[in-house]
Parts: C-alpha cells; sequence; structure tokens
C-alpha cells in the first residue's frame, strides 16, 4: 500500500471537544470546536481524526482482495455492519494480517458524511483544502508501532471521557470511549473480555493515570500524522475518482491513437522521398507502430474495466431483504408440531426466535430446514429445555439466525462462442 504524505497538521474531532497540533512547531491548541482552535493553518494540508462517539467500527472476515474490490465486498455486506445507509457514509477496510479458514480479518469503520461535509467547510474557512479524514482509533496502532510494539491496550483521557483502543497484530481492533470511570481498571478488563482476550499488555498516554501500565512517550493526536490506508472515503468522492480514471484512460486512448496515425505517415511520407530509405526503415517504423496499438489496446481495456466495475457496483447499492420477508420464511419453514411464541428482529443483527415444540426431532427439523435455506446463515440453537405441559412434556427453544441480503455478488458472464455455420446450402 502506497505511504501517504504526512501532513502539516493534525486534528482530533468531536461533538464535545477540538485539539490540533502543528506538526512542525509542536504548537497545540484545544477548543470546544473548530472555531475557538487558534493555530495559523492556512495553505496547509491536515489530517482530521473523527470521534469514537461519532465512528462506527466493526471487525469482519472477509475473502484477501485489495482496493476496489474490497470496498465492494463491504457494500455487499453493509447492512449487517452498520445501521446507517451507505449512501449517507464514508467508510475505509483494511485487512490485517490475521488469516483462518474463514477469512481476513478486516476492520471497517464508517461516519456520516454529513460529518465529514461540515468539518471540510470549517476548515476551508481557515485556509485549509487537502484534508484527509481517518479514524482516531488507529491512531493507538500508530503510537505503538513508533515504540516497536504490535500488540496491547491503549488508554487515553479526551476531555470527559476516557478511551480504550485494543491493537492487534499492528492494527487497531476494537475501539470504545466511556465517561471517566471510577477505575480504568475496570473498564480495561471490559474491553478485553469483549474481544476474547485478557493478557494484552496496556498502555497509557499521560493524561492517565493506571497502575502497571507503560506510560508512552507520544500522545495520540500526534501520532495521527503516522496514520496512512485508513482513509474515510464516500461513495461520492468514490465515484469522483473512478469518473477521473476513466477520463483520463480515455484521453491516453485518444493519445495512442493519434500516435499511430502520426508514425503510419511518417512512414508513408518517407516512402515519397527515397524507396531505399522507406524499405530499410518499414521494419523499424512497423514495431512502433504495433507498440502504439498495443498501448492503445491496453488503455481501451482499461477504460472497459473500469466502466466494468462501476456498472457492477450499481446492483450492490439495492438493499436487502426486507424483514416482512424474513419473517414469512421463518413462518413458513415452522413444522406443524412446532409454535413460535416470539421473534426479535433488527437491522444489522441476529433475528432471535423463540418457540415451543412437542420433540427434540421437530426442532432440528426446524433447525436443518431454516440452515438449508439461501435467505438466512449462521443458523444457531442457543437453548432447548423440556418442559409440561398439564400432561405433555414439550421443548422450549431459542435460536439466532442472520439474514443474508438477497443481492449476491454478479457473476462474470463467459464469452459465448459463435454458432457453426451450416455445411452447404439449400437448393431451391
Amino acid at each position: 500500500m502506497k505511504r501517504q504524505v504526512k501532513p502539516d497538521i493534525v486534528f482530533s474531532w468531536s461533538p464535545s471537544q477540538v485539539a490540533v497540533m502543528e506538526l512542525s512547531s509542536g504548537q497545540k491548541s484545544v477548543g470546544a470546536d473548530l472555531a475557538s482552535v487558534s493555530i495559523n493553518a492556512s495553505g496547509k494540508s491536515a489530517i482530521v481524526g473523527i470521534g469514537r462517539e461519532r465512528t462506527f467500527l466493526k471487525t469482519v472476515r472477509l475473502p484477501k482482495v485489495g482496493g476496489d474490490d474490497l470496498r465492494q465486498l463491504v457494500f455487499v455486506q453493509w447492512k449487517s455492519l452498520f445501521p446507517i445507509e451507505e449512501v449517507d457514509a464514508a467508510f475505509c477496510a483494511h485487512q490485517t494480517s490475521d488469516v483462518n479458514a474463514d477469512g481476513v480479518l478486516t476492520v471497517v469503520a464508517a461516519v456520516r458524511t454529513s460529518d465529514l461535509i461540515d468539518i471540510r467547510e470549517q476548515l476551508a474557512s481557515k485556509g485549509i483544502k487537502q484534508v484527509r479524514f481517518v479514524p482516531i482509533g488507529v491512531s493507538a496502532a500508530a503510537a505503538l508501532a513508533s515504540i516497536g510494539v504490535a500488540d496491547g491496550l491503549v488508554v487515553d483521557g479526551n476531555g470527559s471521557q476516557t478511551t480504550f483502543d485494543l491493537v492487534a497484530g499492528g492494527d487497531t481492533v476494537l475501539s470504545r470511549s466511556v465517561l471517566h470511570a471510577e477505575s480504568a481498571e475496570i473498564e480495561a478488563k471490559r474491553t478485553l473480555l469483549a474481544d476474547g482476550q485478557s493478557t494484552a499488555q496496556v498502555f497509557t498516554t499521560s493524561n492517565v493515570a493506571f497502575p502497571g501500565a507503560q506510560v508512552l512517550s507520544t500522545d495520540l493526536l500526534s501520532s495521527l500524522a503516522d496514520v496512512s490506508g485508513h482513509d474515510l472515503i464516500s461513495r461520492l468522492e468514490q465515484g469522483k475518482e473512478l469518473a477521473a480514471v476513466t477520463k483520463k484512460n480515455n484521453r491516453l486512448s485518444v493519445y495512442f491513437l493519434i500516435a499511430a496515425v502520426l508514425l503510419l505517415a511518417v512512414v508513408l511520407t518517407q516512402r515519397f522521398d527515397e524507396e531505399q530509405v522507406v524499405v530499410n526503415g518499414e521494419a523499424k517504423w512497423a514495431k512502433r507502430v504495433s507498440k502504439a496499438r498495443s498501448n492503445r489496446k491496453i488503455a481501451e481495456l482499461e477504460s472497459k474495466k473500469q466502466t466494468d466495475f462501476t456498472n457492477l457496483l450499481d446492483p450492490a447499492f439495492e438493499p436487502g431483504q426486507r424483514l416482512s420477508d424474513a419473517l414469512a420464511t421463518i413462518t413458513v419453514a415452522a413444522p406443524q408440531t412446532v409454535w413460535l411464541s416470539g421473534v426479535n428482529m433488527d437491522r444489522g443483527r441476529p433475528i432471535q426466535i423463540r418457540g415451543t415444540a412437542l420433540t427434540n426431532e421437530a426442532v432440528t427439523q426446524f433447525v436443518n430446514t431454516l440452515g438449508g435455506s439461501d435467505r438466512f446463515r449462521d443458523v444457531q440453537l442457543v437453548n432447548a429445555s423440556t418442559a409440561k405441559i398439564e400432561q405433555t412434556e414439550v421443548v422450549n427453544f431459542t435460536m439466532n439466525v442472520t439474514a443474508v441480503a438477497n443481492v449476491p455478488l454478479p457473476k462474470p458472464q463467459k464469452a459465448k462462442k459463435a454458432a457453426s455455420t451450416s455445411k452447404g446450402s439449400d437448393k431451391s
């Protein structure tokens, strides 16, 4: 991945507090909003870390892909990750070194586009036009990397809140903030348990007192300057980038075509001047023309690839299956000896099903039926217990299923073989 050029100024932004630092001078200012911080920013570049209370950060297992393909996979699974519409969000996706049979652990962060627009307008009024946005939590990984550490829990104090960022394998995989608690140690343990860890080393900034923790020599604000590969980009900005690439490729195609025509004109001109010179130069010019045509073909293929990719993204932006459809499918799948007593549904979360069955076999049949449906995945029987209703033994059960979006990735179309011509011809 290409490393970003370090900015001149770093900001940390949240609705309650804004901090800014000029890297060359070390000058720092803190205020309630962007208008209240004082710093000479005209004509300089900046990176803005968006606060945890305005950032959605999730981890998900995905196939090993890169660049635009990774963003496309995130779009397909968007509704199972975030509670906001993708058209209203800017996000970044980063694949870590954690790989298993289920795929690569991918860290996905999203913010509302409206927040970025407001911040960009306020920074533009201060003379800053070149701005990058990143989740503030990823600066914890940069802070640990500066001392050669790839794993740990970073605890920091920010205004009225204490923040906890868990770093694993050099990447921030969990980020949370709480109001200043009586015991930072207890909140640290909760953070580690939330990710299934309990032995990670704890690091703190100078803003927090934490017995036994190692104090970092740098703060998370200055560490933002070392963050790369986590830029928050909206759907609109991505579309502009794709359009710019397509326009550039089309321009190159025209240039290559003109070059080919000019080279051919030179060959024809030399044939009029001297026959022998033309004969000696034909091989050289033919090679150049072939190379120019090859380059033109490459440029045209690249342009077509960008157009096909844009068309490929369109179906991924359609909404997933409706909750009413999922409920209807669950109801139809229930055997006759199963009674549903409750179904809890919420966008982006597994569906919880509660019910009663006459036999364990009926519950097993229900689980298998839902597991075989293409509308659901990860069917889990959470609980099953026997009980008696009057003199009849019944089975009370609870299960969780995850609704799958009904828009699969489009499959590339295979080129059809031309139909063979029939031999001979019909005689009248």
